[in-house]
């Protein structure tokens, strides 16, 4: 059977201060195991910082591309 998995992709749509504390409170929740597959995707410049924030946790780290735009999504996604 295949494990689910649940991946929020954030866009641009949070300050570096946010994305740490959102993926520290998911990581606190989570926790070393989970049945279901957790996955954060911060913007490219916040990989660092979240990868600590979840570091030891069941969290799993995603990226996603990069985007002119100021904040939101890209055009066409």
């Amino acid at each position: 059977m295949r494990q689910k998995i649940i991946a929020g992709n954030w866009k641009m749509n949070s300050t570096r201060a946010e994305g740490v504390a959102l993926a520290a409170a998911i990581a606190a929740k989570i926790g070393k195991s989970s049945a279901v597959g957790v996955v954060v995707c911060p913007p490219s410049v916040y990989l660092e910082a979240v990868g600590q924030a979840i570091e030891g946790s069941a969290v799993v780290l995603g990226g996603q591309n990069c985007c002119y735009e100021q904040k939101g999504r890209s055009p066409g996604s």
